[in-house]
C-alpha cells in the first residue's frame, strides 16, 4: 500500500475512535444531567445533590466536544476572541458551584451558584450555536 492509503486508513481509524469517545462521554454526561433532573423537585431541600450531578454532567458534555477536534484546538477555541469571556464565566460558575456544594455545603450559596451556572451555561450554549 502507498503512504497516502496508509495515512488515510490511520486518519479514518483515529476519527472513528474520536467519535466513539465523543458519543460515550456525551452519553455519560447526559445521564448525569438526567439524574440531576430527578432531584429538581427537591432542589429547595437538597440543592447540593442537584448541583453536583448537574455540574459534573455539564462538564463532561462540554469536555466531550474536544473529541470532535483535538483537545488542544478545542481549548484554544474556548479562549480566543469573544469566546474567552463566556468560557471563563462558565468555568468559573462550574468551579463555584462545585465549591459551594462539596466544600462549603452552604444551602443559599449552593442555590446562588447553581443559578449562576445555569445562566452561564445558557450563554455558553448560545455562543456556540450562533454563527
Amino acid at each position: 500500500k502507498s503512504k497516502f492509503e496508509l495515512s488515510t486508513i490511520v486518519t479514518e481509524t483515529l476519527q472513528s475512535k474520536s467519535y466513539k469517545w465523543f458519543l460515550i462521554t456525551v452519553f455519560v454526561g447526559l445521564a448525569l444531567i438526567v439524574m440531576s433532573l430527578l432531584f429538581l423537585p427537591l432542589v429547595v431541600i437538597y440543592p447540593q445533590k442537584f448541583c453536583v450531578l448537574f455540574s459534573l454532567g455539564s462538564l463532561i458534555v462540554t469536555a466531550s466536544l474536544s473529541f470532535l477536534q483535538s483537545p488542544l484546538e478545542y481549548a484554544k477555541s474556548l479562549f480566543t476572541g469573544r469566546n474567552a469571556i463566556f468560557s471563563g464565566c462558565y468555568i468559573a460558575a462550574l468551579i463555584f458551584s462545585l465549591y459551594a456544594a462539596l466544600i462549603k455545603q452552604k444551602y443559599f450559596m449552593t442555590l446562588i451558584a447553581t443559578g449562576f451556572q445555569l445562566v452561564a451555561l445558557i450563554y455558553f450554549c448560545l455562543l456556540y450555536t450562533s454563527p
